[in-house]
């Protein structure tokens, strides 16, 4: 739209449009921007055509099913369980494609959880439809009723129905389904398991149930009412398959397993038969009563590789430990024999209990996790930690990986201190760790490279992660330099090895990028490519690759 001539005298001048003639211009502006916004729209529409014809070209569409298939593994992996099928479900409504790639990715069905509210409407053959689209995947199936504002009253009230059984679609399952490799049942109490197997029992006569061939299976029970149920005549653990190689138990909290009578779980057993617990290759139990239930299960644990003990309880807890306990008194004469164990986690383990290492008979025992929270960090934990584990490390000192997870201490010179009494370790992690000192004059040193860098301490150590790590945890001038004087050391064959390989992340909320802003200077040895390759791009910060 070229300019009106009536307007030529007004753009060599600098003369003020009288009225008629400002009417006349703020027409023409008008009309401009009216052709301007025309324009516009026919651009917009221009570039919608443009970006759906290079859709035509984009290389997703000749992306193979199974790298699809990945791709959808990989983000259904990150879902809670409740939210697998949701997720799974979206990503087949997407297009044709998409659905034909999903059918064919196997792992996308092998998982079912059913909760409390699902079970009035689940349909049993949804459910095995839904799992016999997993081919051969190992299939997991997880019942899960628990529900602490609606307990199950069965245990109680025999009148009251349960909220696990018997439900037609549960049995169905577990007696005419596909076949399962794993098997998750969360339940109020002990009556609504023992219900469920009487159901069980009713067709046991059948061929090829599932209940009779789950290799991995997880029993828990978190509410009231145990007392009654902890009879070895009628265990509730005498029926599960014995093709169970893997067994997880988590048993209430003794709070309310056994109401005000609390004390009272200091003489209960849990009736675990001993045939069924020399089977197993992997066992895992959660108790918190006082008593020795949990060492008391390890005796027949003979054929057991991975064994984790979770006490769940403070520090200084009584009662786990009584010297004139008949099965402790055993141990201290005999030994807890474990001929096949290679990995023992111990989490929140009290001090007393400790004195199980002293015990132990583990000669293949590689590995060693221990998970300790704050509270345990001013109680001679870990001075009684190290004294145990000098003992039974001078028996069986094959121990090369130690795992130290949420520990507490209060400085690193504890860190350091329990450190230099494992000299076969070739493999360290600490995560998210934490140390209790004071701040200001009375602060303790709290740096985790500072408990590293004696020379007698780790000597063997090639593998290093640092995980879940805070700000003032970690001094970088001191990483250099360690770093640096463990090659040189190695180099001189002063009996010490260079870290070959490490691993750095940090907590969420933390910046790596503005940590390594601050410490620039520190940190150029390691960024140069001779001793690390560092990566600050993410918000977990992570040394890759030591040379």
């Amino acid at each position: 739209m070229s300019q009106p001539n009536n307007f030529a005298h007004l753009f060599t001048s600098n003369a003020v449009p009288h009225p008629l003639e400002t009417a006349s211009i703020q027409q023409v502006i008008d009309d401009y921007e009216a052709e301007l916004t025309k324009l516009k729209s026919q651009l917009r529409a221009i570039r919608d055509k443009v970006r759906a014809h290079r859709a035509l070209l984009s290389p997703v569409r000749r992306m193979p099913p199974e790298v699809l298939g990945e791709i959808f593994q990989l983000t259904i992996e990150n879902c809670l369980e409740e939210d697998r099928k949701r997720s799974t479900t979206d990503l087949v409504l997407v297009c044709r494609a998409w659905y034909r790639a999903a059918q064919h990715t196997h792992r996308l069905w092998n998982v079912v959880s059913i909760s409390r509210d699902f079970l009035p409407e689940m349909s049993f053959k949804k459910v095995a439809a839904w799992l016999g689209r997993s081919g051969s995947s190992p299939r997991t199936l997880t019942i899960r009723v628990q529900d602490e504002m609606r307990p199950c009253r069965c245990a109680t009230d025999e009148a009251a129905g349960c909220s696990l059984n018997p439900h037609q679609g549960v049995v169905q399952l577990l007696t005419e389904g596909p076949s399962l490799n794993h098997l998750s049942i969360f339940c109020d109490n002990a009556r609504c398991f023992q219900r469920l197997q009487d159901a069980l029992a009713q067709g046991k006569e059948a061929q090829n149930r599932p209940w009779d061939s789950i290799k991995s299976f997880h029993l828990s029970i978190s509410n009231k009412v145990w007392k009654n149920l902890a009879d070895p005549a009628s265990s509730i653990f005498d029926h599960i398959p014995k093709s169970v190689t893997s067994f997880t138990l988590e048993l209430p909290c003794a709070h309310t397993a056994f109401s005000r009578t609390f004390w009272g779980g200091r003489s209960l057993k849990v009736p675990l038969p001993g045939p069924f617990l020399q089977g197993l290759t992997s066992f895992t139990i959660q108790c918190n009563w006082h008593g020795t239930q949990i060492f008391s299960a390890l005796v027949d644990c003979v054929n057991v590789e991975t064994l984790e003990l979770d006490f769940n309880a403070d520090a200084s807890a009584p009662d786990l430990w009584p010297e004139d306990n008949p099965t402790i008194a055993q141990f201290t004469r005999t030994g807890l024999h474990l001929p096949r164990l290679r990995t023992l986690r111990l989490v929140e383990i009290p001090k007393d209990a400790l004195k199980v290492m002293e015990v132990l008979h583990a000669p293949l025992l590689g590995k060693l996790e221990i998970r300790s929270p704050m509270s345990f960090s001013t109680s001679g934990f870990y001075e009684q930690l190290k004294a145990c584990m000098q003992v039974w490390l001078q028996r069986d000192n094959v121990l090369h990986h130690l795992c130290l997870t949420d520990a507490g201490f209060f400085s690193d010179e504890i860190l350091e201190s329990l450190l230099k009494g494992f000299a076969t370790i070739t493999h360290l992690t600490i995560q998210a760790p934490r140390f209790t000192g004071l701040y200001g004059g009375l602060r303790a040193r709290r740096d985790v490279f500072t408990a590293l860098v004696g020379d007698d301490t780790l000597p063997k150590l090639e593998h290093l992660e640092l995980l879940e790590m805070t700000y003032d945890n970690i001094n970088f001038a001191r990483l250099s330099s360690y770093l640096m004087n463990r090659s040189t050391r190695e180099k001189l064959g002063e009996g010490c090895t260079a870290i070959k390989h490490l691993t750095l992340t940090y907590e969420e909320g933390e910046d790596p990028i503005t940590i390594s802003r601050l410490h620039k200077k520190a940190i150029e040895g390691l960024g140069d490519g001779k001793l690390a390759r560092i990566d600050f791009g993410q918000k977990r910060g992570r040394i890759r690759r030591l040379y």
